[in-house]
């Protein structure tokens, strides 16, 4: 029996430096492709290029620009590093990538630390890489998903394993960078501070709280001050108007959690039942209330309006976590075969081939003729799904679909009244010589499909998504 439990350890050790080399594969393949990989990734590039420019974030929103409602350090980090590589979407890729790999770093380092088994720390990285597709691959573009991940990780790891007043100065640091980046640190900040409350000494535990606060608040207050409240506006009162539906939230547990990755999460729930209070108290309190906070913050945005996979990554993390506290835990040892053989399963179920999140053969030549089109149109041209398509080409960039969306959805008020007058206005008058959408515009379709005819000039099924699908040019008179 223990040449079968030693057969099944080399297969997880297999399977997980397969995932792992499987990301680092198609992360560095997808990295210097020249178009935008993800939807929303257009709008970021653009927020980067802003700050490489000495332009504000945070401004009243306009048929031009409308921001991102997220906190700005991600666009000033790959601006940091834009200025080492240069413009396009490569610098926030690339920041993206290394946090990813970062993230998996931290996870395998947390089990390490708790388990001493540094195998159980490589199966949990594995198994969180192996969690790729299921996000839809947001590891590695351009948005702040794998930044906010990394950042909360290292304010965990540090909470937990630093010691003294530095490490808790780090923790507090790391977490309000962490709030800097996605609004739900503030969120999962509670239980982080709550431990340190409970199970260090008071002195360290004042100086992490106290960091924390002093350090979040001085740059929320500053960014808004500077920036005559519409940081605000865009951080907490745009997505604090998004719609919840309720109806998601069944399907969230069972197609997002159970069905894809039900084995990880069984083995999780079983290490905290059979975890003792007594001897663990400190760990089974942070990773229990803390993965409670991740799992109800992923439910939160999962039922929001327009919400996507990419906010599942804390979630994978904290299910590679607690696979890999279980897998070898000395209180579970008599299922030590079956949870190691469960493991393997669960590997084989999340198999992918990572050469088909690559950019197809041929897509980067489609980009660069899709931006000389729009270079040689003759006047303005609309894109405000791939805004960064006119940018190449020289000409003004344009708001994104979901950003003005989020205005939009947000609610009635003079804000969304002059953002939508000054868009409408623009396509019945028909300011622009051409208008290029990858789907249907709802907010402003009857109002293009009166005023702008298809072109089938430029019309055609994009080898890769997103793209151009419909190209729009000016009816010579309304309605014909």
């Amino acid at each position: 029996m223990k040449t079968l439990e030693n057969a099944l350890q080399k297969v997880l050790t297999v399977c997980a430096c397969y995932y792992l080399a499987a990301f680092c594969v198609a992360g560095v393949l997808r990295m210097p492709f020249p178009g935008a990989l993800e939807w929303l990734e257009s709008n970021m590039y653009y927020q980067v290029l802003r700050v490489t420019a000495d332009q504000p974030l945070y401004v009243e929103p306009s048929l031009e620009y409308v921001p991102f409602p997220y906190p700005p350090l991600y666009c000033y980090l790959s601006a940091l590093v834009a200025d080492m590589t240069g413009a396009g979407f490569l610098p926030l890729r690339l920041v993206s990538f290394v946090c990813a790999l970062g993230s998996m770093a931290l996870i395998g380092y947390i089990v390490f630390r708790e388990s001493s088994r540094r195998s159980a720390g490589l199966w949990a990285a594995g198994l969180f890489a192996a969690t790729y597709t299921l996000s839809a691959t947001y590891f590695d573009v351009a948005r702040v998903d794998s930044l906010f991940l990394f950042l909360f990780l290292g304010s965990l790891a540090a909470i937990r394993f630093a010691p003294g007043i530095a490490g808790a100065g780090l923790a507090a640091i790391l977490l309000a960078c962490a709030t800097l980046t996605k609004q739900t640190g503030f969120v999962l900040c509670v239980p982080l501070l709550a431990y340190v409350f409970l199970f260090r000494p008071r002195n360290q535990a004042f100086c992490c709280a106290g960091i924390f606060f002093i350090l979040t608040g001085l740059l929320y207050a500053g960014l808004n001050v500077a920036t005559q409240g519409w940081y605000f506006f865009y951080v907490f009162s745009v997505p604090g108007r998004h719609a919840i539906l309720w109806d998601k939230m069944g399907p969230f547990w069972v197609e997002q959690i159970i069905r894809p990755l039900g084995i990880a999460a069984g083995m999780a729930v079983g290490w905290f039942v059979v975890t003792p209070l007594k001897k663990q108290r400190a760990a089974a309190v942070l990773y229990g209330c803390s993965f409670a906070a991740i799992y109800a913050a992923t439910c939160m945005h999962w039922m929001k309006i327009a919400a996507y996979k990419n906010v599942l990554m804390p979630a994978h993390a904290a299910l590679a976590i607690g696979v890999g506290f279980a897998v070898l835990s000395p209180r579970l040892i008599r299922f030590r075969r079956l949870l190691l053989a469960a493991t393997c399963v669960q590997f084989a179920l999340l198999c992918y081939n990572p050469l088909r999140v690559i950019p197809p053969a041929g897509s980067a030549e489609i980009v660069r003729s899709a931006v000389a089109a729009v270079k040689d149109i003759d006047g303005e041209v609309f894109a405000p799904a791939n805004g960064y398509l006119p940018v190449l080409a020289g000409k003004p960039h344009s708001a994104h679909i979901s950003c003005i969306n989020d205005i939009i959805f947000a609610g009635p008020d003079a804000v969304r009244d002059r953002l939508l007058m000054q868009i409408g206005t623009a396509i019945r008058t028909k300011r622009f010589a051409a208008i290029v959408l990858d789907r249907p515009f709802g907010a402003f379709e009857r109002d293009i499909e009166l005023n702008y005819a298809l072109s089938r000039q430029y019309t055609r099924n994009p080898v890769y998504s997103p793209l151009i699908r419909y190209w729009y040019v000016p009816r010579l008179l309304p309605g014909i």
